[in-house]
């Protein structure tokens, strides 16, 4: 029976020499496969320094999204990370987010299921009146113009806070914002109200009954247009006050700046004609006593503080004497004033 054990020793010999083989086959497709997935991981451009922008809107599939990514030049390869999404089912979210070709394709998931949102850095300068305010928000955020007016021209947005207006003008509170790109005009109107009132809750006298808080913005966009210097702001409220107290027209040349450009829809004047102070219109400050239907624009914090902490003085009239330094002299009588107008001539 010897001569039998050398060929079965041979059998199992091939036998096991063919496992071996196929073992090595398989761990070489395993060892690729992990090659494979290692390399389409990796980042395509690890030293890279650019940044891109990349949004994934409401409803995106994960195909889309991959598609974008590669398209953007941020994966290696479309089909891998697709199946790698399936595999590990990364929760993507809606956003807008600052990607690099120097991530991971793990990076760039983890990333993608933050939900963060890039956010658009807006200042709103004081004295914006809603239309110049809706170009702003135009050109900076894409909202549509038409809506943001049509919003802010409606009493709806103020109601909430017991204010009755036909329009938001004036309570749009001028700061620097942080915006997505994904704002609605809705949103962003809340916002800017929300600050409005948060703001004056800071403001020492300022009033809580909704009509006097109307008064007050009205008189506050009217200082705001006027004042150039912080100190002088508070003394020209005293002037309008003072006006006021005794039946005075307000005589703002600012609220004809408001007809000639809001109202009539012309540029913005260089100067202002005596003819411009008789148009007729509730907004002429010159004809109309009392204070305009709206405010004129939207009033910052020295102006809203200025007018509920105006300065006691006995002045009723203020003229511009220093146009580089914007510098006012102030009258207490209108024949000062007419000699003040001698004062300006004579700095220039």
């Amino acid at each position: 029976m010897r001569h039998l054990e050398v060929p079965l020793a041979k059998h199992n010999k091939k036998k096991h020499s063919i496992l071996a083989l196929i073992v090595m086959f398989f761990l070489f497709i395993i060892v690729c496969g992990i090659g494979i997935c290692y390399f389409f991981s990796m980042p395509v451009n690890s030293s890279s320094t650019e940044q891109i922008d990349f949004i994934i809107k409401n409803g995106d599939s994960t195909s889309h999204i991959v598609k974008n990514l590669y398209a953007d030049n941020l994966i290696k390869n479309e089909t891998f990370a697709y199946y790698y999404a399936r595999i590990f089912k990364p929760a993507f979210k809606s956003g807008s987010y600052m990607l690099s070709s120097n991530m991971s394709l793990s990076e760039i998931f983890a990333e993608l299921t933050t939900g963060k949102q890039k956010m658009v850095k807006i200042t709103i300068p004081e004295g914006l009146t809603l239309t110049k305010l809706a170009r702003l928000l135009e050109e900076k955020l894409g909202i549509s113009r038409e809506q943001f007016l049509e919003l802010v021209n409606s009493p709806e947005p103020l109601a909430a806070y017991g204010i009755v207006a036909k329009t938001c003008e004036g309570f749009l509170y001028p700061d620097t914002y942080f915006f997505t790109e994904n704002e609605t005009a809705h949103s962003i109107v809340t916002t800017l109200i929300e600050t409005f009132f948060n703001k004056v809750k800071t403001i020492s006298n300022f009033p809580q009954d909704a009509p006097t808080i109307l008064e007050t913005v009205k008189l506050a966009s009217i200082v705001e247009r006027e004042y150039r210097l912080v100190d002088e702001a508070p003394v020209i409220a005293g002037v309008f006050q003072n006006r006021l107290n005794i039946g005075m027209a307000l005589q703002s040349c600012t609220t004809i700046e408001y007809i000639i450009t809001e109202i009539q829809k012309k540029p913005h004047p260089t100067r202002i004609f005596f003819a411009d102070l008789e148009i007729d219109n509730p907004y002429n400050t010159y004809i109309y006593s009392g204070l305009p239907p709206t405010p004129i624009c939207s009033p910052g914090f020295t102006a809203l503080q200025a007018v509920v902490s105006p300065h006691v003085h006995d002045y009723l009239y203020f003229r511009l004497i220093n146009e580089s330094e914007g510098r006012h002299a102030f009258s207490k009588t209108f024949y000062e004033h007419n000699r003040n107008e001698g004062i300006m001539l004579k700095g220039n």
